[in-house]
């Protein structure tokens, strides 16, 4: 019976038109491709719950999305096949760390909370510069990414572990 639906829906989409067989492609991305996304964030950090919120906060924007069950199962199943393969132990190990003093706690917290702070200052400067390149003239368009690119290139060579490979600028 299965067998008879697939040959059915292979039948149907070998009748497609070039611009429908494109519509069909990004209805696909569209509904399965934020399964995708979990499982691959599922495998990657071992971590499959928080695949399935990244993937419905960040990818579809809804954690009410109707495509939940999808999502939460390719994350388990990613995550199932990652212990099968590699095992129960944890993909990176963290060195063992032993509070010292109850004091360090306040430390933490003064930590947490202007990393808070600066994270939140970060996402309005990001949100502040899309509306100011957005209200642009439609001629600059091609200039923003070189403008961006200048921008990093400039980090890259005074500050060199902005780039993320920890490369050094050699003198």
């Amino acid at each position: 019976m299965s067998t008879d639906k697939i040959q059915s829906i292979v039948d149907q989409v070998k009748e497609l038109t070039l611009l429908e067989a494109s519509q069909l492609v990004k209805a696909m991305e569209e509904t399965f491709g934020v399964s995708a996304a979990a499982a691959a964030v599922a495998a990657a950090f071992n971590t499959p719950l928080a695949a399935v919120l990244f993937a419905l906060e960040e990818v579809v924007g809804d954690l009410h999305a109707p495509v939940l069950g999808s999502v939460v199962l390719a994350s388990a199943t990613s995550w199932g096949v990652l212990r099968l393969l590699l095992g129960n132990e944890p993909l990176f190990q963290v060195p063992q760390y032993q509070l010292v003093t109850s004091w360090e706690l306040i430390a933490y917290g003064i930590l947490g909370v202007a990393g808070g702070l600066v994270s939140a200052a970060f996402s309005q400067l990001l949100l502040r510069l899309r509306a100011w390149f957005k209200r642009q003239p439609a001629k600059t368009v091609w200039f923003q990414p070189v403008a961006g690119g200048l921008v990093v290139g400039v980090m890259g060579w005074f500050v060199p572990s902005v780039l993320g490979v920890g490369v050094a600028r050699e003198p």
